[in-house]
């Protein structure tokens, strides 16, 4: 097994800190790479397990009186239990390509691509199952907004790259709008699964603009130096939310 280095948040020196990783990772290689993989998909299955329990538990409960009165209650707390699990397994996919800012972004898009797939698949009988995808989906879409909009959009918009920062906030206004609108929507009525479609289509948009157009010419303007350091800058800011 790889020996992974570790961030330690307890000490002040972030930056010096990911500099650090950062060389350690980049000498290393595909070792690394494919030890965190390796751990990626071992804590997904693990999460996936804890959310089945914690699913059938939540049914049993509900099916009684006093689980009829609190069912509300149920549902936030399995939403809250499975946005934490998400985190972790949303840093580590995203960490595990720290190489690059361009393939991180890229890999965090691929995790929520995943995510609507399995959302689409449910029905509207599994209103906890929803629920802590959803938690999921939403937590990955601000985490990422937020390294996108703090670091890079800014970025895009000192080099003008078509004019496209401004744009790209646009969308992911809309995108927010859509998530709000489906946070206030009761898991189980039928607007629910057509908010989280348009949600899908306005995402894969926005995606398909940033992976094939507007990034790669913007990464290719930036020096190593350049793009090293906006790598460092994209991971501070999803820190901040793990």
């Amino acid at each position: 097994m790889v020996d992974l280095p570790k961030l330690e948040l307890s000490k002040l020196d972030l930056p010096g800190q990911w500099e650090r990783i950062t060389a350690d990772w980049a000498a290393r290689g595909q070792d690394i790479a494919d030890e965190l993989a390796k751990r990626v998909k071992q804590e997904s299955r693990s999460f996936a397990r804890r959310e089945q329990k914690l699913e059938r538990s939540a049914r049993g409960w509900l099916a009684s009186p006093s689980g009829r009165v609190a069912g509300a209650a149920v549902l936030g707390f399995v939403a809250g239990v499975a946005a934490s699990g998400a985190r972790k397994v949303a840093m580590q996919g995203s960490e595990a390509l720290a190489g690059d800012w361009m393939a991180v972004l890229k890999a965090e898009h691929r995790l929520a691509e995943g995510l609507f797939e399995a959302l689409l698949k449910t029905t509207a009988r599994q209103k906890t199952r929803r629920a802590a995808l959803f938690a999921k989906l939403s937590y990955a879409l601000e985490k990422h907004a937020l390294q996108e909009e703090m670091v890079v959009y800014p970025a895009l918009k000192e080099t003008h790259v078509d004019g496209m920062a401004k744009h790209l906030y646009a969308d992911h206004a809309d995108m927010k709008i859509l998530l709000h609108e489906l946070a206030e929507t009761s898991k189980d009525d039928p607007a629910w699964i057509e908010r989280l479609r348009a949600l899908q289509a306005c995402v894969a948009h926005h995606v398909s603009e940033e992976e094939t157009d507007v990034f790669p010419r913007f990464h290719g303007k930036m020096s190593p130096q350049q793009n090293t350091k906006l790598t460092l800058m994209v991971h501070r800011e999803g820190l901040k939310l793990a």
